[in-house]
């Protein structure tokens, strides 16, 4: 390309409402090489408000926690939803809050399950002074298992969710979440 030539038309994507992209000139081989795995799916939007209970079994992670600051962050990606912080009274820390988020669920291609999976990180963090927060265990919450196709309602499923601790091997037991 010589100076001074016209540079080509600038990439854009516009949407109709109907789930379908119109796509800009540069954009073409970026679209093909990462198609949408939720193409072709319905998408729902659900609330999701996760009580939380407490957290037992602290020493399972690390002796003398009792008077630490913990808080309970569920994340996937960008997405980061956090408790507010609680102190730790010997071996359990009690929380009696609720984290709430939309998410967007898409129908499954398999046959057993309604959703597709949505897994979220559910982290035990301890709070430090002058620097940030440590993960002391965490596990995978798949939220699919939660939602039906039924009209909204508030139901209560009663749930632990066994924390795996940061840096061991598996196999060992790490602190409970009551949800």
């Amino acid at each position: 390309r010589r100076l001074g030539s016209p540079l080509p038309a600038p990439c854009s994507a516009s949407s109709s409402g109907s789930g379908k992209f119109s796509v800009g000139l540069g954009m073409k081989r970026f679209t093909k090489a990462i198609a949408h795995k939720a193409e072709g799916r319905e998408a729902f939007k659900f609330e999701f408000k996760l009580e939380l209970a407490g957290v037992t079994g602290l020493d399972r992670v690390l002796k003398g926690l009792d008077g630490s600051s913990m808080f309970v962050q569920a994340s996937r990606g960008a997405k980061v939803v956090v408790s507010k912080r609680a102190t730790a009274a010997g071996n359990a820390v009690t929380f009696d809050e609720t984290l709430s988020f939309i998410c967007t669920l898409y129908t499954s291609k398999k046959a057993d399950t309604a959703f597709s999976e949505k897994s979220f990180r559910m982290g035990l963090m301890m709070a430090q002074d002058r620097r940030p927060p440590r993960e002391l265990a965490s596990a995978e919450l798949n939220l699919a298992t939660f939602a039906t196709f039924e009209a909204a309602e508030k139901r209560f499923i009663g749930r632990e969710l066994n924390l795996a601790p940061r840096g061991r091997k598996g196999g060992e037991a790490g602190p409970t979440l009551g949800l």
